[in-house]
């Protein structure tokens, strides 16, 4: 069955999946493998975004403010840190499909009790778990690409299940906006258990070539080692500094286009769809980075992105203009990720899972940060301040990039 369920998502994903032995000829295991890590990250995504085009509505719904629902968003992220720190190095320790399932499964706990919360405090439980899950599932999805990927095809195949964010974008945020105005954010919520559930066998069934796992090393002793793998700290750094920035922006985008344009969720969800549409652009030639060389292609987009802060709150209110900057985020912000994260798994070397670990904490270290600190921003100061703050971390952000290209 699960062997059934995985060619059905690579059918689902052909071109996502696509990857090639060095011959030249199709590598059937591998589309499969790759599809599988795609729909992981999808749903990780999905949970983790959602939210956005629905805040107005769940802070109503709970009879709560802007900046509480900021709070309980915030939970999520500080949960996924800690579980990245101590419970990424310890799932390194497990075959790569059972530490995904164990994720899938607090997934879908935290799922039912945001459905089912009575007040904003249950929710941020609810996000905490979610939080918790999502750091035992980003971490080996990406060390489990750098695992079945060809070292000279590496970002190519990490930019294809990095579309795990633009299916939940493109596909499954806009849903989330209409669906919020047809069932209501509660249904959205439950609903999205479903697809989590049924993807529990195909990630159970994952190949893992590792000859060696995690061993009785503590798990203070092995990130400490991880971060002084060469190369590591400078883009931790970046990455922590690039996901606060965009999740300070992102979370309250959904929030400033409705307020400009008057609209309800379902307007809220176009500038996440167009940002999906950019995303999936970079994806699909991914190929790129690995020709141009990570190392060069990330100090121009940490450039490129504090541009595309500072035009946002002049957009947001035209909404044919706020599709181009999206689209053009979307684009930029893949190059960002793809860049750091595929440099993070080289660099580690046997050490991925740690240190990919350690990233996914920096990751949610950062969400906790921007969403909880820029609702108070946007609730009193507006949203330019908001994507300013987001300008400023990419300058430093690009400038830690840049210093690493050179040092070379």
């Amino acid at each position: 069955m699960s062997h059934a369920l995985a060619s059905g998502l690579s059918a689902v994903f052909p071109f996502f999946g696509s990857a090639k032995t060095r011959a030249g000829r199709p590598a059937p295991s591998l589309n499969r493998s790759v599809a599988v890590l795609i729909a992981c990250v999808a749903l990780v995504g999905l949970q983790a975004l959602l939210a956005a085009p629905l805040v107005p509505d769940i802070a109503q719904g709970l009879g709560a403010s802007i900046a509480d629902i900021g709070q309980a968003l915030g939970a999520y992220g500080a949960m996924a840190a800690l579980s990245a720190l101590f419970l990424g190095p310890l799932a390194d320790r497990l075959k790569r499909g059972q530490a995904l399932v164990a994720g899938l499964i607090g997934l879908v706990g935290g799922l039912a009790l945001c459905a089912t919360s009575v007040n904003w405090i249950v929710f941020a439980g609810g996000q905490a778990l979610m939080g918790a899950a999502a750091g035992v599932v980003l971490p080996t999805a990406y060390a489990s690409a750098g695992d079945l990927a060809p070292v000279e095809r590496r970002s190519a195949i990490l930019g294809r299940v990095l579309l795990g964010w633009s299916v939940a974008l493109i596909l499954g945020v806009p849903l989330a906006g209409l669906l919020g105005q047809v069932i209501g954010w509660r249904g959205v919520f439950a609903g999205l258990a479903v697809p989590v559930l049924l993807a529990m066998p195909v990630a159970f069934a994952l190949p893992d070539p590792r000859t060696e796992r995690g061993g009785t090393t503590s798990v203070v002793s092995r990130l400490g080692t991880a971060v002084r793998v060469a190369g590591v700290a400078p883009m931790l750094c970046v990455g922590f500094l690039n996901m606060t920035a965009f999740y300070g922006t992102y979370a309250y985008l959904g929030t400033a286009v409705r307020a400009a344009l008057h609209g309800g969720s379902a307007l809220g969800a176009v500038p996440v769809l167009a940002y999906g549409v950019g995303f999936t652009i970079t994806a699909l030639v991914s190929g790129m980075i690995d020709r141009i060389g990570a190392r060069r292609v990330l100090p121009v987009a940490c450039c490129a992105l504090i541009g595309i802060f500072l035009t946002l709150p002049m957009v947001v209110g035209v909404l044919p203009a706020l599709i181009l900057v999206m689209m053009t985020f979307g684009f930029t912000q893949h190059l960002v990720l793809n860049s750091f994260i595929g440099l993070l798994s080289i660099r580690g070397g046997t050490q991925r899972g740690v240190v990919l670990a350690l990233n996914t904490a920096g990751t949610y270290v950062g969400l906790m940060i921007g969403t909880a600190s820029m609702g108070r921003v946007l609730d009193t100061w507006g949203y330019a301040p908001v994507t300013a703050v987001s300008a400023g971390l990419m300058l430093v952000a690009g400038g830690i990039a840049l210093w690493d290209q050179r040092r070379a």
